[in-house]
């Protein structure tokens, strides 16, 4: 037959196990959402970063021809110009 102080003690380590699997639980589940967390805003940041740079690169390309058709424009009106005289 088992003592009052082992029975005790028995309980207190089954309860400290108990709380510990619990607090590791708490841990894990917060670690886990964090890094889904994380995970979804470096894939937002890379998302906005690539649209950023193709938005950029339109309006770049948008600048240069609108400066090659002024440029054009320009180039035909001197030689209509040149062409009257």
């Amino acid at each position: 037959m088992m003592s009052w102080n082992r029975f005790c003690m028995n309980y207190a380590q089954s309860y400290v196990i108990v709380w510990l699997t619990a607090i590791l639980f708490l841990i894990q589940s917060f670690m886990q959402s964090q890094g889904e967390e994380n995970l979804g805003m470096a894939m937002t940041f890379t998302l906005v970063s690539h649209l950023r740079e193709q938005l950029s690169s339109l309006i770049h390309v948008r600048v240069e021809n609108i400066a090659k058709a002024e440029a054009e424009k320009e180039r035909l009106a001197m030689e209509v110009s040149n062409m009257d005289r």
